[in-house]
């Protein structure tokens, strides 16, 4: 017999893929617009695609900076960085005064994925905002206080 805890467990576990699945899709319809602007460019990553908008919005963006924002460790960002490098997305350069300090930019092509990703964050969030709004200010509330604490429980 299911209790109501494990029928939401269920249910956030089908809702996680399905935030996987429209991801993956969205990632397909960016690489599309990329492709139809001629961009000659196979596969970018949703996760190049968050560490191009933090370039985009950082000062002076580095690899310590990128990981706190997005929550990934050094080591990881370094290899993402490596990708974006090759595909030709951002360009690496070095502070004036100390050499030993590594800063990223787009290049004229990761602008393009930048604006066209932003461009479909706006239109997904629009939709959820719409879903969201379904809901009575108190169950938002609701809502609102379950996901914190979920978010919470999962950082112990």
């Amino acid at each position: 017999m299911n209790t109501k805890a494990e029928t939401i467990i269920s249910e956030m576990n089908v809702l996680s893929s399905k935030i996987e699945v429209r991801k993956n899709s969205s990632n397909k319809q960016i690489l599309e617009k990329v492709i139809n602007q001629d961009c000659n460019l196979k596969d970018v990553s949703i996760t190049e695609c968050h560490v191009i908008s933090i370039i985009a919005n950082e000062e002076q963006a580095n690899g310590i900076r990128i990981a706190n924002k997005i929550g990934m460790t050094r080591s990881s960002i370094s290899k993402v960085v490596a990708n974006l490098i090759k595909k030709g997305l951002i360009l690496s350069y070095q502070d004036g005064v100390n050499k030993k300090k590594i800063f990223y930019k787009l290049t004229p092509l990761g602008e393009i994925i930048n604006k066209i990703h932003n461009e479909e964050h706006k239109k997904r969030n629009i939709e959820m905002i719409n879903e969201i709004n379904k809901y009575s200010e108190k169950e938002q509330d609701i809502i609102l206080k379950f996901i914190k604490n979920l978010q919470e429980f999962l950082n112990e």
